[in-house]
């Protein structure tokens, strides 16, 4: 009974090691990245006032990783929020955390063309209220 328990056990590892690939990410940022790389991505850079690159967004099929590239990590009670801007209202796609952490995951409609990140209060904001500390387009 323990050789086949051994054995069964030994058959479902082999199984699960050729049905994820080593080279297959499983975190959020390798997720990210190997979305990055994609040849079809789709790559938005949203920068300051003054033009500097903060955070960069890519989209994979309707997931989009935001890259923290650039902004600094707020203090206790803020977040930053991502917005779809277009028409009068932004829509909000998600809070990205405090800068801490380097890459987000939020969900991204397909007609997504403008976006916008705020600072916001912890949890978010259904619409915004913070300052707009970067924003671009997908080009």
């Amino acid at each position: 009974v323990a050789a086949a328990l051994a054995a069964a056990v030994a058959l479902v590892v082999g199984v699960v090691a050729v049905a994820r690939p080593d080279d297959e990410p499983t975190d959020l940022a390798g997720l990210a990245d190997a979305a990055l790389d994609e040849a079809d991505a789709q790559v938005a850079t949203l920068a300051d006032d003054g033009g500097r690159p903060r955070a960069r967004v890519v989209v994979d099929g309707s997931t989009g990783y935001v890259f923290v590239d650039d902004l600094p990590t707020l203090p206790a009670g803020e977040e930053y929020q991502l917005w779809k801007v277009a028409g009068e209202i932004p829509v909000s796609l998600g809070v990205l955390g405090d800068g801490s952490e380097p890459v987000a995951a939020v969900g991204m409609p397909a007609d997504t063309t403008t976006l916008a990140i705020s600072t916001e209060p912890a949890g978010g904001s259904p619409s915004p209220t913070g300052d707009v500390v970067a924003s671009g387009a997908f080009a």
